[in-house]
């Protein structure tokens, strides 16, 4: 009898370990998704076999239902396999090799999200550590590689925080997308638990709020500094409105002043900047190439051949300088290169992929899927996204909505609702 107790508890607590390994590595790869690691995304290889594991030791297939976050990440699967349902069509294969790597982390997070996470996978878990990454990059970057006093006493505080970020942590597009996340984070905790919370808690999520926006005011990177205005007008407005209708009307005159004194006064904002923007080349090139196969596109490998004479036969001295004619060059817009490659049909799909979560999400969640989802959206026009360097981020968003069991928001809560 002893012995029988005994393997039971032996064989729990190693069930345990199981359960508990993909969500240790899965928060471990979340935190430092923050910085620029070479060859990042074949690291996350490690959390599809975890999962594997998981899903088979624990007989978690015994309960295994195809429901509609299953069809989900069906489709974000089907989606990766476009890549290989064209290639036999296609006359070029140049790019495979690079096409392929930086696509295959979708195919094993979206295998992830279709085996399902346990309930191990608390909420809290993952936006607790967006913060803590997020506030301890800008510790290590102010306090330890520019040193406080000089980024204080510094006029141009872009200036000297800019080149730091990049040497150090990541480009601006990255850090600036899990800045903003950072920010959904904290105001997704404060607003469900501010009740609860411990003075010295509540305090240092403030604290961490000011550090995130202020860094975020002080990046180069425009689309990001603008939805951090946009996120925080929102969650002013909508906490406003939930506890008193009328002073809303008094938050929209402060906040209209404050986000235009902002945009007003961020040096990369004018309308030379905008005129100059090479983005703008790139997709006025990447619109011929659409329109000569704007139903089914041309694959992957074909679309950037096609892409790539166009712009080189396109290119004027004013953009000369950007690349030179060798470079791996995309169109920078995940929805124009995803046409591009699989026509209208290919971006059907991608829409689905972006914003079907939000109606799939629970209804206390459903104003921070909306919140996410407009980050990852809204930057998908400046960047490659689900096929490209975001590709792990946007899938950990998707299980943050979808499947992370809620320990934050009561069931009840209306202030998180829609």
């Amino acid at each position: 009898m002893k012995d029988n107790k005994r393997m039971k508890v032996n064989k729990d607590f190693f069930s345990n370990i199981i359960s508990y390994l993909p969500v240790a590595v899965c928060l471990f790869l979340l935190a430092i998704s923050v910085t620029y690691i070479s060859n990042y995304r074949d690291v996350w290889y490690a959390l599809t076999i975890t999962f594997c594991v998981d899903f088979f030791y624990n007989k978690r297939y015994l309960s295994f239902k195809f429901n509609k976050i299953r069809i989900y990440y069906s489709v974000v699967f089907l989606f990766f396999c476009l890549f290989f349902i064209y290639q036999p069509f296609e006359n070029s294969s140049t790019y495979s090799h690079l096409l392929l790597r930086n696509r295959i982390c979708l195919s094993g997070l979206a295998l992830c999200g279709f085996f399902g996470l346990n309930n191990k996978h608390k909420l809290s878990y993952y936006l607790n550590t967006i913060i803590i990454s997020a506030v301890a990059s800008i510790i290590y970057l102010v306090f330890f590689k520019i040193g406080f006093l000089s980024f204080w006493e510094a006029e141009n505080k872009m200036a000297i925080f800019t080149p730091a970020r990049i040497e150090f942590i990541n480009n601006h597009m990255v850090y600036n997308v899990y800045m903003n996340l950072a920010i959904i984070s904290i105001w997704y905790i404060v607003s469900n638990q501010y009740k609860m919370l411990q003075k010295w808690k509540l305090g240092l999520y403030i604290l961490s709020f000011l550090f995130i926006f202020g860094v975020l005011s002080i990046s180069e990177g425009r689309s990001g500094f603008l939805m951090s205005l946009f996120i925080i007008s929102c969650i002013c407005l909508r906490e406003v409105w939930k506890r008193n209708k009328y002073v809303t009307l008094i938050v929209i005159g402060i906040l209209s002043i404050f986000v235009y004194n902002k945009v007003t006064h961020h040096q990369r904002i004018s309308e030379e900047q905008i005129k100059g923007e090479p983005r703008l080349f790139l997709w006025e090139t990447a619109k011929e190439v659409i329109m000569e196969a704007p139903i089914l596109g041309r694959g992957a490998n074909d679309a950037q051949e096609a892409f790539n004479k166009a712009r080189t036969e396109s290119l004027d001295e004013t953009f000369k300088h950007f690349w030179q004619p060798t470079d791996f060059v995309d169109s920078h817009n995940q929805y124009i290169q995803t046409t591009m490659e699989f026509g209208i049909v290919g971006l059907c799909l991608l829409l689905f992929i972006y914003f079907s979560p939000y109606f799939f999400a629970e209804k206390r969640r459903k104003i921070f899927s909306f919140f996410v989802i407009t980050i990852l959206a809204f930057q998908s026009v400046f960047d490659m996204f689900i096929t490209g360097q975001f590709a792990n981020l946007f899938m950990v968003c998707t299980f943050m909505i979808l499947q992370c069991r809620d320990d934050i928001s009561p069931k009840d809560n209306h202030i998180t609702k829609l």
